[in-house]
């Protein structure tokens, strides 16, 4: 915390930019509260206190619970998230999507506006993972709320297909780039064995689709 927020610090002194660290701690052990950071040592006195919060609480507390209830700040809806998230770490993964579909459609039902919804519902999807199989059934159900409500965001199942796309893009790239080193030095007049030695081609490869 400390040098997170010295780093941020120094970083925007110029500006004038008042820097002020907050906790928000996602466990679920209720006596841990560390609350400060502090060195004292020979004279030196270095104490840095900063406010903490608990989302364990939220659930705890009545009162908190009830406020929590109530708000209509986009991070009530994290809270609610990542409380939702405790009572299925262990559960089935029928439970774990059911869960994950009532969170997303209170997030698309809850009047906040685009960029505060696709940056919960992406929160969301992190927080709670799912196979793809189970993904493969929320995605029609989520496909009629976005069209219903006309804010789509990059889901999860859509990002997995990206994330394939790109890196498939990736080694296509590399596997160009070996070929045309390996071209270069065929035509130096390197021996096959050595050019597959240093590109990591086989002799095959080489043989057939550069001569």
């Amino acid at each position: 915390m400390f040098i997170y927020y010295y780093r941020i610090f120094d970083r925007f002194k110029e500006s004038g930019v008042e820097i002020i660290s907050l906790v928000v701690l996602t466990d679920e052990n209720e006596n841990y509260r560390p609350d400060e950071f502090r060195i004292n040592r020979w004279g030196f006195d270095l104490r840095m206190k900063y406010p903490l919060v608990k989302i364990i609480d939220y659930k705890n507390k009545p009162k908190m619970r009830e406020k929590l209830g109530k708000s209509t700040n986009p991070m009530a809806m994290v809270v609610k998230a990542q409380l939702r998230s405790y009572g299925i770490k262990k559960g089935s993964n029928e439970k774990k999507s059911s869960v994950k579909w009532e969170l997303i459609r209170q997030c698309y039902e809850s009047g906040y506006n685009k960029e505060a919804i696709g940056t919960l519902l992406k929160f969301i999807d992190w927080l709670i993972r799912l196979p793809k199989d189970y993904q493969d059934i929320l995605s029609p159900k989520v496909t009629k709320l976005e069209e219903e409500y006309k804010m789509p965001y990059v889901t999860s199942w859509e990002r997995i297909g990206e994330e394939r796309g790109e890196k498939r893009g990736i080694e296509k790239g590399v596997k160009t780039e070996k070929f045309e080193t390996a071209k270069r030095m065929l035509n130096d007049g390197i021996p096959i064995e050595t050019i597959a030695k240093y590109t990591g081609l086989n002799e095959k490869e080489i043989t057939l689709d550069l001569n």
